[in-house]
């Protein structure tokens, strides 16, 4: 009985030690920078697009720019930012918020998306406004460098 406890006890550390470090790698494996395209049916562009973003708890979080960098486009620290929760491989309520100080065309952009985190592949379905009307159709398509 004695021996039987300690295996119990020893078997669920193992289990709550491999959940807490899968969860951290999960966390490390998202964050970083994600560079791509983007375009609407304002803009089929595509055009370039950055998010630098972290994952913490299951809510990914971070900056968005509109350039293939990690540097702002029009004026001020970044572009927009974003917000996402994940659940799975799923990027649920998206919210990227843009604001361009230097042509002052602020927006919300809001949508759902999937990520890959094998790959590093995040791709995202968007609609929203900002300064050039209402876009629809929009699509991320980013891949993490």
């Amino acid at each position: 009985m004695f021996y039987s406890r300690i295996l119990v006890f020893t078997a669920l550390s193992i289990t709550l030690f491999l959940v807490i470090s899968c969860d951290k790698n999960v966390e490390e494996e998202i964050s970083g920078v994600y560079s791509g395209t983007a375009s609407s049916n304002l803009f089929p562009g595509p055009y370039s697009v950055t998010f630098d973003l972290n994952e913490i708890d299951g809510t990914v979080s971070g900056s968005y720019y509109l350039s293939a960098t990690d540097s702002a486009h029009f004026g001020g620290v970044d572009d927009g930012s974003f917000r996402a929760d994940l659940i799975g491989t799923t990027l649920k309520n998206i919210k990227v918020i843009q604001d361009l100080k230097r042509i002052e065309c602020p927006g919300v952009f809001e949508g759902i998306g999937t990520i890959d985190i094998r790959t590093g592949i995040i791709n995202i379905s968007w609609t929203g406004t900002d300064c050039s009307g209402f876009h629809n159709g929009g699509i991320f398509t980013l891949a993490k460098i």
